[in-house]
């Protein structure tokens, strides 16, 4: 095991602790604080996608930013706070809306792939996107898990991008936070980082940035199939975080050999997907890519469509008589003109932008400590910058860090 010692700054008494203590009370976030957010009222409809822009300031007349979601179980405002589990006492930042399963308020242990992080997007190459937390001060100390997936719209690549606490005052400035001021990035366990770790130091639930495991990856516990075009290794960011900062360090070969830096919505690489399931809040199947520019107008493809798994088309699994998509074997192979006809008669196939190269799947932590000292004692912030240009912080190496490949993380835990 890596010995971690000396990296970390406690705090106060970490929530299980004070839960084996009795002790309810904590520094809270209480809401989403929407002074500067232009709301999106509805009226709404299923499946369609909707967006809050976040604005510079309260005249609402500059977007930097948003907070989206599609209307089914994910609803509006798109973004919601937990405090005190309903299953396990944890709290988080949250998507809005209602858990597909069985109609309960969202929490955070809902059920894996139950639509429970909450989207936020950057609109503005170079500038950050502020997403602003109203607090309580109650006493004490509380980890928030951040339920978040991040998305690039600002119209370009984005090489780097930075995480950023502070704090945004009466004149909308913005103050960093700084070290020991009850404000910090952590671990799970509200271990706030006084060094420099990345992301091989650490759980991948504590620090992580990964596209989507649908494209690139291993399977894992999460996911029993491998993804669709590298099917041996994770798309990911590299990151290095600090008490108030995650600076990301270089994105992953698996990613940018095929597909370059973080790509930009709307995107314009096109899929086949099969709704095999046909239940609304689960992920459709990568069946096809088009190798070439999509058509959107004519709705087809000016080049090949190509399939990254073993064979084309589906089976029927004897096991248990289902039918199912060949996993990938990361080799592109032409798709046949006779299954190209079947797709084009079938409703529950079609093609549609692979969204997914837009977003990241963000794993951090924020521990809340006393806030009376606070710049503004009733409210934080953070800020998301797409191509900052900040060189990530160097990792110290001491002898009291000691990590080998052997153990570096590969599965959520």
């Amino acid at each position: 095991m890596k010995n971690t010692k000396g990296m970390f700054r406690k705090l106060g008494i970490t929530l299980g602790l004070l839960a084996a203590a009795g002790m309810a009370q904590a520094a809270s976030i209480t809401d989403w604080n929407k002074t500067d957010v232009e709301l999106n009222l509805g009226p709404y409809e299923m499946y369609t996608s909707y967006v809050n822009w976040v604005h510079s300031d309260a005249t609402l007349t500059n977007v930097i930013g948003g907070v989206l979601w599609k209307e089914r179980d994910t609803q509006f405002p798109g973004m919601s706070i937990v405090n005190g589990d309903d299953q396990n006492g944890e709290n988080c930042v949250m998507s809005a809306g209602y858990n597909p399963e069985d109609g309960t308020i969202k929490q955070c242990s809902d059920p894996f792939q139950s639509s429970k992080r909450f989207k936020s997007l950057m609109k503005i190459d170079g500038q950050p996107t502020i997403l602003k937390y109203d607090v309580v001060n109650d006493g004490s100390v509380k980890t928030y898990r951040m339920l978040q997936k991040l998305s690039n719209w600002t119209g370009v690549d984005v090489a780097d991008f930075t995480i950023e606490l502070g704090f945004v005052d009466a004149n909308g400035n913005w103050i960093p936070s700084t070290a020991g001021d009850g404000l910090g990035i952590s671990t799970q366990y509200g271990e706030v980082y006084d060094q420099p770790v990345n992301v091989d130091m650490s759980l991948q639930k504590d620090l992580a940035a990964l596209f989507a495991h649908g494209l690139f990856g291993a399977p894992d516990k999460h996911h029993p199939e491998p993804g669709y075009f590298n099917p041996y290794v994770r798309g990911t960011f590299d990151l290095i975080a600090e008490e108030d900062r995650i600076v990301s360090n270089g994105i992953s070969p698996s990613h940018y050999d095929m597909f370059g830096l973080w790509n930009s919505a709307p995107i314009t690489i096109y899929g086949m997907y099969w709704d095999a399931d046909q239940l609304y809040y689960t992920d459709n199947i990568l069946m096809a890519n088009c190798e070439g520019t999509f058509d959107e107008v004519a709705g087809v493809c000016n080049g090949t469509w190509m399939t990254y798994r073993s064979q084309e088309g589906t089976y029927i699994d004897p096991l248990d008589g289902l039918e199912k998509a060949y996993i990938s074997d990361g080799i592109a192979k032409p798709v046949s003109a006779e299954l190209l006809a079947q797709w084009a008669a079938d409703p529950w196939v079609a093609p549609a932008p692979i969204d997914d190269f837009a977003n990241i799947n963000l794993n951090w932590h924020i521990t809340l400590g006393d806030s009376s000292t606070w710049p503004t004692p009733d409210s934080f912030a953070i800020r998301f910058i797409p191509n900052a240009g900040n060189t990530a912080p160097v990792v110290p190496a001491s002898t009291d860090l000691v990590v080998t490949a052997m153990d570096a993380p590969t599965v959520v835990q």
